[in-house]
């Protein structure tokens, strides 16, 4: 059997890998697609878990010279460290980082558009009394 082919174990007819049913009526078992975390709030966060930000939320600042957003959040893992006022301090690759959470609006002076992230939970940190 060439790569990338799929035989019905049925009629034994050759069909390419993304085939869901045969001619003859077979139908292929798939495996459902691996769902990497669980969009939370970011209110339900405890010391110690890990999370991620979604990619194309939170602050962004608008270059109107070439149209794009650019997002001053990263995308790697992040440990959430406290809350402060309008925002919460985590800890990742690079060091403390400060997240905006409040309610969105655009600085004046600086032209940056706050906004709340959508966040997406990695790992909850292990309670004392689970050990």
């Amino acid at each position: 059997m060439p790569k990338g082919r799929k035989s019905c174990p049925d009629c034994g007819g050759e069909h390419g890998v993304r085939t869901k049913e045969c001619s003859c009526g077979f139908k292929f078992k798939f495996r459902p697609p691996i769902r990497r975390g669980k969009e939370i709030d970011v209110s339900e966060l405890n010391e110690g878990d890990v999370f991620r930000i979604i990619s194309g939320t939170g602050s962004f600042w608008y270059s109107s010279r070439t149209g794009e957003k650019i997002y001053s959040q990263d995308r790697y893992k992040l440990t959430f460290k406290k809350f402060e006022k309008n925002g919460m301090f985590a800890f990742g690759k690079y060091g403390h980082e400060y997240i905006y959470i409040g309610e969105s609006y655009i600085s004046k002076t600086t032209g940056l558009h706050y906004r709340k992230p959508r966040i997406k939970l990695v790992k909850r940190k292990k309670s004392r009394d689970a050990i």
